[in-house]
């Protein structure tokens, strides 16, 4: 989505050029998972809970791993040769594959906050990709929004990615900034501390400062718009604030909960955005835009006990 977000909001509407920015996308993220799990298929093996990953059990060969993953990078500037061959546009996408190559490749955790940030860039190249498919000109809109989304990334890496691992990270001699931050599993218990507390917050203040500059742009004007908006926004900006408190006060390690509860925020924020975007997008693109997550968020509260507040 962040390659789609970024041709949208430049006016990108013929139908046949966004299928050609999904189909990227697609091959792009295909390149980098695969990748990033046959890279990280020595650490999965640590975890009990990880054992039925098809790498991990040998359900899939690492050799067909290794094809898939260039297949799906070949395919990516393969499509972007044809279709959108400009020299800047093959600049971001080269950017945004290297840096992902890094990140899986080199990105081994040993110095805390590398590899968080390294595998964020990715996301701020991809969403420039999609702007460049339109227009070089860039406004300070599309320069918050490429922030926005590196630092969405930052947070995704820190929050999720790494607390879900925290109980085999270590194992593996890794040293990701939660570690670094004291972040451990003791006697089945996830323990976070202050200081990883205090990190988390500074991320979604800077979010939240990055989205104040947004709305007050003269191409969001909004201010002035319907007061409707923040009618939807304020409960869903709550929603968001449930999550982040469970995760932030875990009674126990639990994976699928860790993944749950990123996936409630991620889906909302993204909401959330496409709102602020509506004088960019238009509401018909929007109400069409939010339809996945809101699907998502519904299969989310068919098993919603496990957010209730203690």
């Amino acid at each position: 989505m962040f390659i789609i977000t970024g041709a949208l909001i430049v006016g990108a509407r013929d139908f046949s050029n966004i299928l050609i920015l999904f189909l990227i996308g697609f091959m792009f993220h295909v390149y980098v998972y695969v990748l990033n799990e046959y890279i990280d298929v020595e650490i999965d093996s640590k975890s009990p809970e990880l054992q039925k990953k098809p790498l991990v059990s040998g359900a899939l060969p690492k050799k067909q791993a290794i094809v898939t993953s260039v297949i799906g990078c070949i395919g990516v500037f393969v499509l972007t040769i044809i279709f959108f061959p400009s020299l800047f546009s093959l600049i971001c996408i080269s950017l945004a594959v290297v840096s992902s190559f890094v990140y899986d490749v080199f990105g081994n955790k040993k110095i805390p906050g590398f590899a968080e940030f390294i595998g964020s860039v990715p996301y701020f190249f991809l969403f420039l990709f999609g702007v460049i498919t339109i227009t070089t000109q860039f406004t300070t809109v599309i320069y918050i929004l490429g922030l926005l989304f590196f630092f969405k990334a930052f947070f995704a890496y820190v929050v999720q990615g790494e607390l879900q691992d925290a109980d085999h990270d270590h194992l593996t001699g890794g040293n990701t900034l939660a570690i670094a931050l004291g972040v451990h599993v003791k006697d089945g218990k996830l323990i976070l501390t202050t200081k990883y507390r205090a990190f988390v917050f500074t991320l979604i203040g800077i979010c939240l400062f990055l989205i104040i500059l947004l709305i007050f742009q003269p191409e969001i004007n909004f201010y002035y718009s319907n007061i409707m908006k923040l009618v939807i926004m304020i409960p869903l900006g709550l929603l968001i604030a449930i999550p982040i408190y469970k995760l932030l006060n875990p009674r126990v390690f639990d994976r699928s909960k860790i993944k749950k509860y990123y996936v409630l925020i991620d889906v909302v924020s993204i909401a959330l955005l496409y709102i602020i975007l509506m004088p960019l997008l238009g509401i018909e693109l929007v109400l069409i835009l939010i339809m996945l997550p809101i699907w998502v968020l519904n299969q989310l509260l068919v098993d919603y006990h496990f957010l209730h507040l203690p």
